[in-house]
């Protein structure tokens, strides 16, 4: 009963007729007029967007557990990695056929080695979910874990409160 309750506040709130300068309401059968650059003010809570807070481990490494493609997955956060960046057995079980991406050279720390570029249907990360998701795919066992990049993170807003890391999906806005 309570959904249900929650639910009839969004329907009492209706529009009776707008132009470029004004709008008329109804909230709970009470006509208002307001001036578009006033702000409509009632009792309705704004969606929460989703977050994921995420602890550092005893070296100071950002792990969280996940899904790719709604395949479990451990993520390693890293700011500094352009991509999301997987494994080619982390892409198989994620029945990701990388090799029908675009292959690339990547430059590590000691090596040229190649990759592929693809997109990755969907990641969940805690209460975060993105879909369509740009990555790479290295052939081998490297990276042990998903690297959890900014081609992810990039479309998060990230906020650091003391050693906790606090990740949470920006909200697109239109043009």
């Amino acid at each position: 009963m309570k959904t249900c309750k929650r639910f009839a506040l969004f329907i009492l709130l209706s529009v009776l007729s707008i132009t470029v300068y004004a709008a008329e309401i109804s909230i709970a059968g009470k006509p208002s007029k307001t001036n578009l650059n006033q702000s409509i003010e009632g009792n309705f809570k704004v969606a929460r967007r989703g977050t994921s807070r995420i602890y550092p481990d005893s070296q100071g490494k950002y792990f969280i557990d996940g899904r790719v493609n709604g395949k479990s997955m451990r993520f390693l956060v890293d700011t500094g990695a352009t991509f999301v960046t997987l494994n080619s057995r982390h892409a198989i079980i994620a029945g990701t056929n990388f090799r029908e991406g675009s292959r690339t050279l990547i430059q590590t720390a000691t090596q040229t080695i190649p990759a592929w570029q693809v997109r990755l249907s969907s990641i969940n990360v805690g209460q975060i979910n993105l879909t369509n998701v740009e990555a790479l795919v290295i052939e081998g066992p490297e990276p042990e874990f998903v690297i959890l990049g900014n081609s992810f993170l990039g479309r998060t807003e990230i906020i650091r409160k003391g050693r906790v890391m606090e990740l949470r999906k920006t909200i697109k806005q239109t043009p």
